[in-house]
């Protein structure tokens, strides 16, 4: 897996929901993502996964810092938790075209 700072043309994360996952911390974490999210959007684009419109939303409304409109949203119920964060890991080279299915439940 090449380190961070090789070139690369976006960072997926998939937003914190999960009691199991994160214990009593859910909206603790969530505050960190966003801290993360902020610190990366000025410089590159931000692939965010969310369960669906309205989590989209709310997390929308949350994304008040400078390069916010890089964050791109990919609704997906997703019935792993960490789904990007905790496997699925690849990596390609930057002229290569991805497609993932997560379950049949979104596309991109």
């Amino acid at each position: 897996m090449p380190a961070e700072w090789q070139p690369h043309r976006a960072t997926w994360l998939s937003w914190p929901k999960d009691p199991e996952t994160w214990p009593d911390r859910v909206p603790q974490v969530e505050d960190i993502f966003l801290q993360m999210m902020a610190a990366l959007a000025p410089h590159e684009k931000v692939n965010l996964l969310v369960d669906d419109e309205a989590s989209e939303q709310a997390v929308r409304a949350r994304c008040n810092f400078a390069g916010a409109q890089k964050i791109h949203f990919h609704r997906c119920a997703r019935l792993i938790p960490g789904y990007v964060t905790t496997g699925r890991t690849f990596s390609c080279p930057m002229n290569f075209s991805l497609t993932v299915n997560c379950g049949g439940a979104c596309h991109w």
